[in-house]
């Protein structure tokens, strides 16, 4: 019989799973269910995974977190508009409880579990944003916002279930970093001994519907014309290559369509011949080839020179809009680059502490990705795709005030972290979990915390 521990977790991880699938459409909900988790299990020491014992984590990632969150609130007090710097700081310091339940309380099948909640829940938002696109082409109707629009009014990009299209674009290539991930657990194929045929046609099975879902998702990707997500989904695909042999030509045959499909449905021809000129047929390749002109580059240029002005605790998080010059043609809400918005509104301080705490942890896990099962693996390897899409997406955008795609964000720092911190089993050239079966005279235990290595005959001690 279960006990009352064990059921309160479960009661705790089903809210998870609940504000999880809801969030993309209502995140107030979702919300809720997030912060009641978080307040429930952040320090939970009496865990199955209690990071809180984890000598890593005591000796680098919590003075981390400590140190970001007093320079942010440091950052706070002194900014030039203090209302505006507390309440954009909702941003960042709740969310760290978020890091610690999920970190705390969460084993590799709850990940993996988390990763399917997250699929699944997308499912409604790219067939959303793929029946949009094709609505908005003829701008009879304008679905994001259900109102009648002139026909001749287009709105040729898709936003689905929320407010922006870029929103949108990051929220899909975080999708298809997940996607990528996953079929790690099935590429380079190498002989199976399988128990039936039963579970050759399972893998199968996985293998056709992730690749069916990467297809969806490029095409939702494609409707939302945004340039940071086709730069995104090419170095994804690139980086695949690590995981997948070149023989599988067909992720490059759908990064080829991809491409083609974004620039035919944007209606550019970057290179047409005639009498010996070069002729662009859109606004689109124009700013494709005079990036230096694109308006981003003048945002950036404010941001570094509002950093110079205040640089170690900078002007207090959201005051970079409110001191955007007056002249300038609009007022951009941030300066479209995730660090030079660090710099400019939290200063030097405030951006070397979150980057200490994000990078120590991305470096333990590219370090450690070799020591782990190959479920395991695939399983890291799919929150360390996401997580870089958003952080690639991040260099030209700052879609983490969407509190959808910075809830997401979190959940994978936390998977990456918490992933790559556990003890395993090296078994000749594979990692398997720490057990008790395992006590081989070829084993060697490997404790992350420490990075022990531990004699075959003590194994038996350890593992009991």
């Amino acid at each position: 019989m279960a006990s009352k521990q064990e059921l309160t977790q479960v009661r705790h991880y089903s809210l998870f799973q609940c504000s999880l699938f809801l969030l993309p459409f209502i995140p107030p909900i979702s919300l809720a269910g997030f912060f009641i988790f978080s307040i429930k299990n952040a320090f939970s020491f009496s865990s199955e995974n209690n990071i809180h014992a984890n000598t890593y984590f005591k000796l680098l990632i919590y003075p981390c977190i400590l140190m970001t969150c007093a320079t942010f609130l440091l950052s706070c007090f002194a900014a030039y508009n203090k209302l505006e710097a507390f309440t954009v700081s909702l941003n960042f310091l709740p969310f760290f409880l978020l890091f610690l339940a999920v970190a705390s309380t969460f084993n590799s099948h709850k990940y993996k579990w988390a990763l399917n909640c997250i699929l699944i829940a997308s499912v409604p938002v790219i067939i959303f944003a793929t029946i949009e696109f094709a609505f908005n082409q003829y701008g009879y109707y304008n679905i994001d916002r259900f109102i009648l629009q002139d026909p001749g009014i287009r709105h040729p990009r898709s936003s689905s279930v929320f407010d922006n299209s870029n929103v949108l674009a990051s929220y899909l290539v975080v999708l298809l970093g997940i996607s990528l991930g996953m079929l790690t657990k099935y590429y380079p194929k190498k002989h199976k001994d399988y128990s039936g045929i039963a579970e050759r046609f399972s893998d199968h099975q996985s293998i056709l519907l992730i690749k069916a879902y990467i297809c969806s998702d490029l095409i939702a990707i494609i409707c939302t014309q945004s340039r940071n997500a086709l730069l995104v989904t090419i170095i994804l695909f690139c980086t695949s290559t690590i995981f997948f042999k070149p023989r599988n030509l067909h992720f490059a045959f759908l990064l080829i369509i991809t491409i083609l499909g974004f620039c035919l449905l944007k209606h550019v021809t970057l290179i047409r011949y005639i009498s010996g000129d070069l002729f662009l047929t859109s606004s689109m390749a124009r700013e494709l080839l005079t990036f230096a002109t694109d308006s981003r580059t003048k945002i950036w240029e404010v941001a570094v020179y509002l950093g110079k002005e205040r640089p170690f605790l900078g002007w207090g998080l959201g005051n970079y809009k409110l001191l955007y010059p007056v002249q300038s043609i609009g007022t951009p809400p941030h300066p479209h680059n995730f660090w030079l918005m660090l710099f400019a509104e939290t200063g030097i301080m405030g951006a070397v502490s979150l980057n200490m705490f994000v990078g120590s942890i991305l470096y333990q896990a590219i370090r450690r990705i070799n020591m782990t099962e190959k479920e395991e693996k695939s399983i890291l390897i799919s929150y360390l795709m996401a997580f870089s899409a958003s952080v690639m997406f991040h260099f030209f955008d700052c879609p983490l005030f969407d509190f959808r795609v910075n809830c997401l964000n979190w959940i994978f720092l936390a998977g990456i972290f918490s992933l790559s911190s556990k003890k395993s089993i090296v078994v000749d050239e594979n990692t398997i979990r720490l057990s008790t079966e395992m006590t081989h005279h070829n084993v060697v235990f490997v404790d992350h915390a420490t990075q022990a290595y531990i004699k075959p005959d003590q194994a038996k001690k350890i593992s009991g």
